[in-house]
């Protein structure tokens, strides 16, 4: 192990200062080098490629446990702790998913009047505007994308990103839309997440001469 170490170091720094670091002999690592590769190391090397791509398909949430399941539905025959020894020496840890628990709270707001009535084809530009937010998985993590699209032309005309589900975020999105200069404002149709964070905040979309309307299931 500690020759092995040396060996993916000694690029970077001297091979006789690690061998006294780690007290062993540089006539040894060398003749450590020159020995053949037994067979349980190319056949951990050969296992650590496939633990490798499973980890990353699954987006580095495995741990040790349900690699090895995965690699036992793969046809490969190996002991859990095998699996668990290559991932800790190589660092490959499944990352825990954050827990979030929501509260429901009560709306003193009342509810807005039904304006659309589902009628969601438009015949005019900026006329109605409707607006959600989901989630999406990223290299850094979950993030909350919010949209905001003109039902007339079915185009994403403002948006905002973040990590968090606040008020803020789709406050951004539909400050962004309103920067897009749509003067021609009669309505807007939010989704019912959209439609509650944006009812009593400070920003005020009658301000650009929205009428909220109820939320509604397409």
């Amino acid at each position: 192990m500690r020759f092995e170490l040396i060996d993916r170091l000694r690029r970077a720094h001297s091979i006789r200062l690690m061998c006294e670091v780690f007290e062993v002999s540089a006539s040894g690592y060398y003749a450590w080098r020159q020995r053949p590769e037994s067979r349980r190391c190319r056949e951990d090397r050969q296992l650590l490629v496939k633990i490798r791509a499973i980890h990353t398909r699954a987006r580095r949430r495995y741990g040790s446990p349900r690699v090895h399941r995965e690699l036992h539905n793969e046809g490969t025959r190996c002991s859990r702790k095998r699996v668990e020894r290559l991932m800790r020496q190589h660092q490959l840890v499944g990352i825990q998913a954050q827990r979030y628990r929501v509260m429901a709270r009560q709306d003193p707001s009342p509810p807005a009047p039904d304006l659309l009535r589902r009628q969601f084809d438009v015949d005019v530009k900026d006329a109605v505007w409707a607006g959600d937010m989901t989630y999406l998985w990223t290299p850094q993590g979950w993030v909350y994308l919010a949209v905001v699209l003109d039902l007339f032309s079915r185009r994403v005309i403002g948006w905002a990103v973040s990590r968090t589900a606040d008020t803020r975020l789709m406050i951004r999105a539909m400050e962004r839309a309103e920067r897009k200069g749509c003067s021609r404002l009669r309505a807007s149709a939010r989704s019912r997440v959209a439609g509650e964070m944006v009812r009593g905040w400070p920003w005020s979309p009658r301000r650009v001469g929205l009428r909220p309307s109820k939320p509604f299931l397409r």
